[in-house]
């Protein structure tokens, strides 16, 4: 993963950093992998359009400012959109193809996500707020209240595999601290480094 990131190039906003950062990691070993297991299992043959050379190419020159926009991303779309279907249709909240984690933390994954939140890993982690995720545990698996939205992505359960599959755990921290907007600890990982140049940001 580190060797991929370090091939992201330095000269480009960090915007741009991060979509190539998606491309690279979240579009290949996640989003396309999925559309293509399930549409082969369907017997359907897919295609990824805005993956076009052409297109890809041109994409990587759009200003920033046409890329996001007051919290809003895909600027130019929207804008293109707008001429041939009503408005609302465009501004309405992403639906993704979600799973019934919910039910997963209760059943099937609970001895799994219960040994990670109650490991000394995750109770010593400066990221999470052991408490109130342990609390949200004990009220989620009682079905007293459905805390599944915070307790999977929000607090990051899956920091542990994330850090016993990388060698260099810092990297793999200060990546997760990108994605959760935690400014104060990523200068606590500057300043404990030595090494610097291992995060070229």
């Amino acid at each position: 993963m580190y060797k991929e990131y370090s091939k992201i190039p330095t000269n480009i906003s960090g915007l741009k950093r991060m979509i190539e950062f998606d491309k690279k990691f979240y579009l290949s070993d996640d989003i396309l992998c999925k559309v293509d297991r399930s549409s082969m299992f369907n017997s359907l043959e897919t295609r990824a359009p805005y993956l076009n050379k052409e297109v890809h190419s041109f994409s990587k020159k759009i200003p920033d400012k046409f890329l996001i926009h007051k919290q809003k991303g895909k600027i130019i779309l929207r804008n293109i959109l707008k001429k041939y279907i009503p408005e609302d249709l465009i501004n309405r909240p992403k639906m993704g193809f979600s799973i019934p984690l919910d039910e997963f933390l209760r059943n099937s994954l609970k001895q799994w996500a219960g040994d990670i939140i109650n490991s000394d890993l995750t109770k010593n982690n400066e990221i999470i707020n052991y408490k109130s995720l342990k609390l949200m545990w004990d009220e989620h698996i009682v079905l007293k209240k459905d805390w599944h939205k915070k307790i999977w992505p929000k607090t990051k359960i899956f920091i542990e595999i994330m850090l016993k599959m990388c060698v260099k755990k810092e990297f793999t921290v200060l990546v997760l601290l990108l994605v959760l907007n935690r400014k104060a600890l990523i200068k606590n990982i500057f300043a404990r480094n030595t090494q610097k140049e291992l995060f070229p940001f």
